[in-house]
């Protein structure tokens, strides 16, 4: 009895692993959910394939991610000013050529230095800050030895919290490194910001945030410091960062401004 018993588990088992097997090995989700549905619910399914964007995919294509990385590090600038320096990401936008770096980068310089590569530097002017969010957007001619990606900012979802297991990248000059690419993983949202984890230092403010489909989330605003007392100095907490959101400036917006400057 012993023996038919353990044999029936085991075809009950080998059941289960032939139902779930088929699954588990599918490459193509919306591919699925297309199935289930007829011509009448095309509506509903771009719904579902458009609200996805906002949710991390596991064994997403490893070949975007590399070109995702690959594009911010060629469009990776420094941002000199004579309180100190920042990073950046270099856009055109329209005719246009500028660099968006975090506002506490710029500060009120009406100008700033922007450094590419091979020692070649140009000097940029601040035209545009965000309301409420840590962003500035700097005119700079064209830069010869970096490659300006198209300005694809994200939307802000209706529910930020979709966001959270997004993976994201950002490049930029922290500390004394010349050039550092980290990824990293939303966490949450609080106060305005996209905290990630992941890692940041002085000198990395101002990098452009990306998600693995090229779309621009924000630029690094802060390093988490912790829980601050007077009585206890402030310790960096470096797998925490925050991250000012760019999806309140849109490129009409930009080339309207610089449009009704005359440029």
């Amino acid at each position: 009895m012993k023996v038919l018993k353990y044999a029936t588990r085991a075809l009950l088992l080998f059941a289960v692993a032939v139902l779930l097997v088929p699954n588990s090995i599918n490459n193509d989700p919306v591919a699925d959910i297309a199935s289930l549905y007829s011509d009448t619910g095309t509506d509903i399914l771009e719904d579902i394939v458009t609200e996805s964007q906002y949710y991390h995919v596991n064994g997403a294509d490893s070949v975007q991610y590399v070109s995702t990385r690959d594009n911010a590090r060629k469009a990776a600038v420094k941002v000199l000013t004579p309180d100190g320096r920042g990073s950046g990401t270099y856009f055109k936008v329209g005719k246009y050529y500028v660099v968006i770096t975090a506002q506490h980068v710029v500060g009120d310089a009406p100008f700033v230095l922007i450094e590419g590569r091979n020692g070649e530097i140009v000097y940029g002017q601040p035209i545009l800050e965000g309301v409420n969010t840590d962003v500035s957007v700097v005119l700079v001619p064209e830069i010869n030895s970096r490659r300006a990606l198209k300005y694809r900012p994200l939307r802000m979802p209706r529910d930020v919290d979709r966001l959270v297991g997004t993976d994201v990248t950002y490049t930029g000059f922290p500390a004394s490194h010349d050039l550092m690419t980290i990824d990293g993983k939303v966490a949450g949202y609080e106060n305005g910001h996209v905290i990630i984890h992941s890692y940041g230092w002085p000198g990395s403010s101002g990098s452009g945030v990306f998600d693995m489909r090229g779309r621009m989330i924000g630029v690094v605003s802060a390093v988490d410091i912790g829980q601050w007392h007077w009585q206890i100095p402030p310790q960096l907490v470096e797998d925490v960062v925050w991250v000012a959101p760019i999806w309140s400036i849109q490129e009409e917006d930009i080339e309207a401004y610089l449009k009704s400057r005359g440029e």
